[in-house]
């Protein structure tokens, strides 16, 4: 009995992947700008993905991508976040998981204005996040737009990855290529569009940041972050039971008998 394909051929995607416990593990570093780089180039290449649009933040990455061939976009993604993960452990001395148990979170891209859209979203992310005044700014890894449909980026092992038992290749060539829902535009045309759309974007972040009296993230502040260090609002930062169950009581009017085993059982404690 044959089952329907996940990964059709040509099917664009665009995805997130979160950092374990949401620490700063992707810090602003060259070395590691060079680790994650080097890893999209030699996974891209090596599966035959079209790489649209990218950027690393501090604890976590976006990336806009096409599978060309069609069931490659795993095997893709499995190459690229073991080599990240593996120069990471081994740049920071810090054995540790890097990337969330929980996987990375897809969506597929259908039409060109969804396609576009993603693009702007993955390249305005260190803005909109208040962590760099205008998208170009951003310190950690992304994908210029001037390079889009032009001239790939040669991408050299970082010495970090030059182990014995390292099978990877010496360097890599990342091509960023325009996604296929506008292959009615010469590369010229798509990464015009883009500029225009990123500027309007780049006006709105402004315009929010200004009426919300938010402020930009100095950057010795960003610069100095902790490996260890991870959002105060990062969901893996829950309340400790002792609270939870305080709050339980106070929320819920009940016989107190039935009450307490209702919150023993509903938050697994045990006696």
């Amino acid at each position: 009995m044959s089952h329907a394909q996940p990964y059709p051929p040509g099917t664009t995607r665009v995805y997130s992947r979160r950092t374990a416990t949401g620490a700063f593990r992707f810090n602003i570093d060259a070395v590691v700008n060079a680790i994650v780089l080097f890893a999209l180039a030699i996974a891209a290449a090596r599966y035959n993905i079209a790489v649209h649009a990218f950027i690393v933040m501090t604890n976590h990455i976006h990336v806009v991508a096409t599978d060309i061939d069609g069931g490659k976009f795993p095997l893709f993604m499995s190459l690229f976040h073991s080599t990240v993960a593996r120069g990471i452990a081994l740049h920071q001395k810090e054995p540790g998981p890097v990337w969330d148990s929980s996987g990375p979170d897809l969506k597929i891209i259908d039409g060109p204005e969804t396609a576009i859209a993603k693009i702007v979203y993955t390249l305005a992310n260190a803005a909109a996040a208040d962590l760099c005044e205008q998208p170009e700014n951003w310190l950690g890894a992304m994908s210029p737009v001037a390079l889009i449909g032009a001239v790939p980026i040669e991408v050299e092992r970082p010495e970090v990855l030059n182990t014995d038992s390292s099978d990877l290749d010496a360097t890599a060539e990342l091509v960023l290529v325009p996604p296929p829902q506008h292959a009615d535009k010469t590369a010229a045309e798509f990464r015009a569009l883009l500029r225009k759309r990123l500027d309007l974007r780049a006006r709105q972040i402004l315009e929010e940041r200004e009426r919300q009296a938010r402020s930009v993230m100095p950057k010795h502040k960003l610069l100095g972050q902790s490996i260890f260090a991870r959002p105060k609002t990062h969901p893996a930062k829950k309340p400790r039971i002792h609270d939870r169950r305080k709050a339980m009581r106070r929320h819920i009017e009940c016989d107190p008998e039935l009450h307490e085993a209702a919150v023993d059982a509903l938050i697994g404690f045990r006696d």
